[in-house]
């Protein structure tokens, strides 16, 4: 496996996921948080993230199925610090909370300025997580 990839979800396979090298070594926070649907139909979806117990982020979302209407997140508040991001299906057939510090042995090991967490909302009605490393968006 690529020492990049880190798998942190139950799921049936691997997803490759590969990030962007930079020259130096530095603190790695989170960048981004991507959702898609592999439904066969919209997902509605509620994303939390808190940081020290107060709510950063909280909105639902309908997402269309299939590639192309991934939710993508990346806000001024993302970055070093410890979250804890829950994401739960609307109709109650999946929700999955992770916190961060779960990553950071993995990510410290790695020369990338974020990392970027990407949930799945998956056909079978689970909802698997993996992270992976590369550049801060607008950077």
């Amino acid at each position: 496996m690529n020492r990049r990839i880190f798998m942190v979800g139950v799921a049936a396979a691997t997803v490759p996921l590969s990030g962007c090298s930079t020259d130096e070594s530095q603190a790695t926070g989170l960048g981004s948080i991507v959702v898609s649907n592999d439904r066969g139909e919209p997902a509605e979806i509620h994303l939390r993230v808190s940081e020290d117990g107060e709510d950063v982020h909280d909105e639902r979302y309908t997402l269309d199925p299939g590639p192309g209407d991934d939710l993508s997140l990346s806000e001024e508040w993302m970055g070093d610090g410890e979250y804890e991001i829950t994401l739960g299906l609307v109709d109650g057939n999946g929700e999955r909370t992770v916190s961060t510090g779960e990553f950071e042995e993995t990510v410290s090991e790695w020369d990338d300025d974020c990392y970027h967490l990407r949930f799945v909302v998956g056909s079978g009605g689970g909802v698997a997580e993996y992270v992976r490393g590369g550049e801060c968006l607008g950077s």
